[in-house]
């Protein structure tokens, strides 16, 4: 393999590997994760900045503990992420991504065309996707050149026979590589955003887990276990 085929194939890997922007739409529009997330930025400073005289008052209580909680250190930097990974999101993806999911993105798309449907509206709508395919190199080309392969042939279908339901099927094939070829855009901010989401579910699993820890120990559980 000479280098530069090397040089494709590592591209085409790495951005398989990269999360897309659909993937990363359930936890950019999630709101109780933002909701949370920004709670949690006011709070836990606030409470950090007085925990000096709380420590006082829980050591005057007989309290073991003295450093501020370990659940809501790791609830803030869990935070952090998911704001970081918001405003990544919000800038970055798509707006046709942030607004719609696959089937509603397809679904309009379709009903789009089928308010004129003919065989010049196809065709404007063909040439912008085709537009924004080879504007990318080759490596990316790579990932979506099957469905690229099944639109041509859907769209070749209908511009021959003129047929409503064979042109709304190259539609309806035009459309979800339109919606890939968003999904893959800006890698960049894509990998970073993917990092940030990944700060905070690892956040959300160590609360979790150190959480049931704690109740299984009051409990009992573990020395049974014993």
């Amino acid at each position: 393999m000479t280098k530069r085929g090397m040089e494709v194939k590592v591209k085409h890997l790495a951005l398989k590997a990269v999360p897309r922007w659909d993937q990363l739409r359930s936890l950019g529009e999630l709101r109780v994760l933002s909701q949370a997330s920004y709670i949690s930025l006011v709070t836990v400073p606030v409470l950090a900045s007085v925990w000096p005289a709380v420590r006082n008052v829980l050591r005057d209580l007989g309290a073991e503990f003295t450093d501020l909680p370990l659940t809501l250190a790791v609830a803030f930097f869990g935070a952090v992420g998911a704001v970081i990974g918001q405003t990544i999101y919000q800038a970055s993806a798509p707006a046709n991504l942030r607004n719609f999911s696959r089937m509603e993105h397809t679904a309009f798309r379709i009903r789009d065309f089928q308010l004129n449907p003919t065989n010049e509206n196809l065709q404007v709508f063909r040439r912008n996707v085709m537009r924004r395919f080879e504007s990318f190199d080759h490596g990316f080309r790579r990932i979506l050149e099957a469905r690229i392969a099944r639109a041509e042939a859907a769209f070749t279908e209908g511009n021959s026979q003129l047929s409503s339901d064979q042109m709304t099927d190259a539609v309806r094939a035009y459309a979800e590589v339109h919606y890939d070829i968003g999904a893959r855009t800006a890698p960049l901010p894509r990998a970073t955003c993917a990092l940030a989401y990944s700060v905070t579910l690892m956040s959300i699993i160590f609360i979790f887990c150190r959480q049931c820890y704690i109740v299984a120990q009051e409990a009992g559980l573990l020395n049974m276990a014993s």
